[in-house]
This record gives structure tokens, sequence and C-alpha cells, in this order.
């Protein structure tokens, strides 16, 4: 009896492993076969002199200059668009990365463009733009709606390892600029981007308050 229990505990480990090495050679070979196009991207970040280049050609990151002549200035994969948000010499941005295992993760940083110096706002999240009276729009729990967590295992493994909690509900978060802080929160109760960006970036703080 206990053989054959060590026998089926034995197997369950092989297999274990076996599904872990070819999830990872998957994610490997994806990440080669991307390489394969070139694609070669660059955003202008506001009114400023920086911009954002995601490329398979040369690395990611803010770059100083033109499309044709430019320096790299701050090496990374960060948000452009509605990720983005410029105020003077300060950029308020997404900053996105990639686990071993595969899985996306997000914080949003603020970047001094003339010192270069980057500070985190906050962990978990993810800037969706600004609403109609200038607050920074951002939401919280950007692993777990990013990442499926109820479905995926490794999702699950990584927030053991670190802060992040999945069980927690998302939250619409709104950011003052000039005060450097954090000013409303309340739950996302939205459906679609779409029906998100009605219900809270089309919109004031005080309209959403009301």
């Amino acid at each position: 009896m206990k053989e054959n229990k060590m026998s089926m505990n034995l197997i369950m480990v092989i297999a274990i492993l076996f599904s872990a090495i070819t999830f990872l050679f998957t994610i490997k070979m994806s990440q080669a076969a991307s390489k394969l196009w070139p694609n070669n991207e660059f955003y202008r970040l506001g009114d400023t002199e920086y911009a954002v280049r995601y490329s398979n050609l040369e690395p990611n990151g803010i770059y100083k200059g033109n499309e044709n002549q430019n320096t790299l200035v701050l090496k990374g994969n960060y948000g452009s668009g509605w990720g983005a948000v410029v105020d003077k010499n300060v950029i308020y941005t997404n900053e996105y990365m990639s686990t071993d295992m595969g899985l996306t993760i997000c914080k949003v940083v603020k970047i001094d463009l003339d010192t270069l110096e980057k500070t985190v706002v906050m962990d978990d999240a993810v800037i969706r733009g600004q609403c109609k009276s200038g607050e920074i729009v951002i939401t919280d729990c950007f692993l777990a709606s990013s990442n499926h967590a109820d479905a995926n295992s490794l999702c699950k493994l990584y927030a053991l390892s670190s802060d992040v909690r999945l069980d927690a509900s998302g939250s619409v978060i709104y950011y003052d600029i000039a005060r450097s802080e954090e000013v409303y929160r309340t739950e996302d109760k939205s459906t679609t981007d779409k029906n998100f960006g009605v219900m809270y970036l089309k919109k004031s703080l005080e309209e959403v308050m009301e």
C-alpha cells in the first residue's frame, strides 16, 4: 500500500516538473519568435524632448531626441499615451515588467526628466488616464486583473513570494499631481474599458464623488 502511494506521489511530482518545464519552454520560444519580425515604435511624451520606444531591434525605454537621432536615458518598459501623464519636467507612467514565470506585473512610477530619478508611486497598479479635473486615475490589483489569477497557479505562486494580494477587490484611485498624493478611492464598478472611461475619466473628481 505504501509502495503504491509513493509511486503515485512520484508520478505526480514528475508530471508537475514536466508541466513546468514545458510551460517555461513555451515562454522562451514565444519570446524568440517575437524577435523574428522587426518592431520599432516611438511615442513622444507630451511636448517634451523625450519619447518611449517599444522595439525588438533596440532596448525599450525612454529616449531623448527625435526618432532618428536619440539617446537612451532610462531602460525599461514604460507606458505612453493614456499610460503616461506629463507635468512640466515630471512624468508619471506605468512601468511594466515580466517575471521568469511569464507573468506581467506593473507599478506606477514618477520620473524626474531632469535628474532621471525614479520614485514608485504605487505597486501592483496601472495608470488609466486623467479625469476631467486633471487628477491621474489609477486602478490597483493589476496582477490579478491582467493574469487571470483565479485560473493561473503561477500567479498565485508569485503572489505568495511578494506583497501582492489576489483576494483584494479592485479600486479606482485619484492622484493629485499638485499635492503628490492620493485624494480619493472608490470601488471599481466598471465592466468594460469604454464603461470605465465614461464613469471615471470623462467626469471630474467632484462629479465622481457625488
